[in-house]
């Protein structure tokens, strides 16, 4: 008895031991995502910032200044996906935020699910088309089902790619406006889940401080606005528009409040995860147009949101014990130049298309050779060109040498290409995945855009930026900046040991370079 007593005494003050030095995990991670984000906007927003956003996120935490992805952009769901598995696209399975279903020849979300059933009026979402685990998924496997973990967004995709697998993703019916989810995650719409856009239309859109404080206002054509959400955001796109306006990202954090306190996130030993994306697109009405005074309000709007989310962190749990971190997906909206003559010129797929299946057809025969495109793939028709007995790899080739020479082209490369690339060097430049991919790839040249028939925009351009901020606050993250580029797949592995789990399964490891106090 006598030992067994030395043992616990032993054993307890190693364990307080550990405590006094921090060595415990996070009692709650919260995962913020910006849509949109352009850090630029905020250097010249400084002095308008308020003290508790992001100021305090670069003041008090640690901040990453290039934050690598070592593939073009491709939309914001390859990149969350990047960021929750540690593993590329070849490996995870999300190489955009669509695919094209070759069976019914139709451009669909890489989240649409048609196995499931929504709990709203609109389409069902869920990961599975994500080949990898992410860190919620390790969390809830390692914690048996323990831990609370909740995904948050306007936009389904974004909401399903935080989370993965497990835990609740749940996302804005476009048709009704109210909070939903689909049977992949739960078996009935949690209670929190209260509140809806129809709440928020009785708000006025009116800028924070006097217009001519504003760095957009010298060169914006309107001075001043104002905005009724009821009388803004109406018919049959309501709530599409209301997605559009920084009202949206209050509904989304309202949510996240009520989510937090309704499951007592904290509260125990085992680390919770809260998952948020917020948006910084421009209105609907002004997709093309570069700095506005309304997207200058939507970052100070955002910049307070996000101060007050940290206030309620701080209150509820205190920083020490929540880890909080912050980043941007590369989809900032294509804006063309407006005080510059630098270059910018539309690309019509549609048009080339029809080019490409007219040489495909001098070559092969009077057939429909190429079967779609879209984000940058094109997609051949494999059932006829099985028919046909013709070489897939070499019909993909004569494409690839005739696309090569279009104007405003880049590069292109085949599927038989990208394979065997990541088979030698592990890394591809393009987001790709054997299963949704096309049979080409291509990117275009600094200042294209892509347009549809009617000459449209898609939102398909050139994308070359690598590089996004990560911001990390609270827990024992030491307040520094590190400026050298940093690897976006160190980031899951890295959350992974903070929070004692395991990595995700496709994770090649690695460490942010943080040292720890």
């Amino acid at each position: 008895m006598k030992k067994i007593s030395l043992f616990l005494m032993a054993f307890c003050c190693s364990l307080f031991s550990m405590m006094a030095k921090g060595n415990t995990p996070p009692k709650v991670v919260v995962g913020i995502s910006i849509d949109g984000l352009n850090n630029d906007y905020l250097s010249l927003f400084w002095n308008e910032l308020s003290a508790g956003g992001f100021k305090r996120l670069m003041a008090q935490g640690t901040t990453f200044h290039s934050f690598v992805y070592n593939y073009q952009g491709a939309g914001v769901a390859p990149d969350l996906a990047t960021l929750q598995t540690g593993a590329i696209p070849y490996l995870h399975g999300v190489a955009g935020d669509t695919w094209f279903n070759r069976k019914v020849a139709q451009t669909i979300a890489i989240t649409e699910d048609a196995t499931v059933h929504s709990f709203g009026v609109g389409k069902a979402y869920s990961a599975h088309r994500l080949q990898a685990s992410t860190i919620a998924d390790q969390l809830t496997e390692d914690s048996q089902g323990r831990a609370h973990v909740v995904s948050i967004a306007i936009n389904p995709t974004a909401a399903v790619m935080q989370v993965g697998h497990s835990g609740l993703a749940v996302w804005m019916d476009e048709q009704t406006g109210r909070w939903t989810t689909s049977s992949y995650y739960q078996t009935a719409l949690p209670s929190w889940t209260t509140k809806s856009a129809a709440d928020y239309m009785s708000k006025r859109w009116e800028p924070l401080h006097l217009a001519a404080l504003y760095y957009a206002a010298p060169g914006s054509k309107v001075k001043n606005f104002s905005y009724q959400l009821d009388n803004f955001c109406y018919g049959k796109q309501q709530y599409t528009q209301f997605a559009t306006t920084p009202y949206a990202n209050t509904m989304v954090m309202d949510a996240a409040m009520q989510a937090f306190q309704h499951y007592g996130m904290g509260n125990d030993l085992q680390t919770d995860m809260l998952l948020m994306q917020f948006s910084l697109q421009p209105l609907y009405t002004q997709t093309d147009k570069g700095l506005t005074i309304e997207l200058e309000d939507a970052y100070l709007r955002l910049d307070k949101q996000l101060s007050e989310f940290l206030d309620f962190l701080d209150k509820h749990l205190g920083k020490e014990q929540v880890l909080v971190y912050v980043t941007d997906t590369r989809n900032a909206a294509r804006r063309a130049p407006a005080y510059s003559k630098t270059p910018s010129q539309s690309f019509c797929t549609y048009r080339y298309m029809a080019l490409l299946n007219a040489y495909l057809m001098a070559h092969y025969g009077n057939h429909t050779w190429v079967q779609g495109s879209q984000g940058g793939h094109i997609y051949l028709n494999r059932k006829l060109i099985e028919e046909q007995n013709k070489d897939l790899a070499q019909v993909q080739q004569t494409a690839l040498n005739f696309f090569a020479t279009i104007p405003g082209v880049m590069n292109v490369s085949t599927s038989f290409q990208l394979n065997a690339a990541f088979v030698g060097a592990q890394q591809l430049r393009y987001a790709y995945h054997a299963n949704t991919s096309g049979d080409l790839l291509f990117s275009l040249l600094p200042g294209w855009y892509e347009v549809d028939k009617n000459e449209k925009p898609t939102g398909f351009a050139s994308q070359y930026h690598t590089a996004t901020t990560l911001y990390l606050w609270g827990w024992r993250m030491p307040a520094q900046h590190i400026e050298e580029p940093v690897s976006a797949l160190l980031f899951a592995p890295s959350m992974a040991k903070w929070m004692r789990i395991s990595s995700p399964n496709a994770s090649q490891g690695g460490m942010l370079p943080i040292t720890l106090p």
